[in-house]
């Protein structure tokens, strides 16, 4: 399910890094990102004002995907000319793709609960 559509981008969240048809692309890798990261739950819940935050949350990482993508990574992290030393990023540590698209999420679905990693116990069907 794609949660914001390229009219809610463009006059709801004022987006305009990205076309129409940049962002039917990555709006779609971007609400997958966004059920990643809050294990489904979205589904259940439909309150509108965290549908909201969803909505504004797949549009930033919509335009995190596309800037990612489109950015020219070398994998240097720091280089020397004098003695001619080169050192090279490690890609499997924290800045990956997924790590950067999570973290503009969690931005905006932080106060939501939707991103809490436990079990919810609803106490008034528990026997005492």
């Amino acid at each position: 399910m794609v949660y914001a559509d390229y009219a809610y981008y463009t006059d709801t969240y004022h987006g305009d890094k990205l076309t129409e048809a940049e962002f039917l692309k990555y709006s779609r890798q971007a609400s997958a990102m966004v059920d990643r990261v809050t294990f489904g739950r979205l589904m259940a819940l439909g309150a509108e004002d965290i549908i909201g935050a969803v909505k504004d949350a797949t549009c930033a990482a919509a335009e995190r995907i596309k800037t990612l993508e489109t950015r020219s990574d070398t994998g240097i992290a720091s280089e020397s000319n004098d003695g001619y030393s080169v050192a090279y990023k490690d890609v499997g540590k924290a800045d990956s793709r997924d790590y950067e698209v999570m973290a503009v999420i969690a931005t905006y679905l932080e106060v939501t609960g939707l991103l809490y990693r436990g079990v919810y116990r609803n106490h008034d069907l528990c026997d005492s």
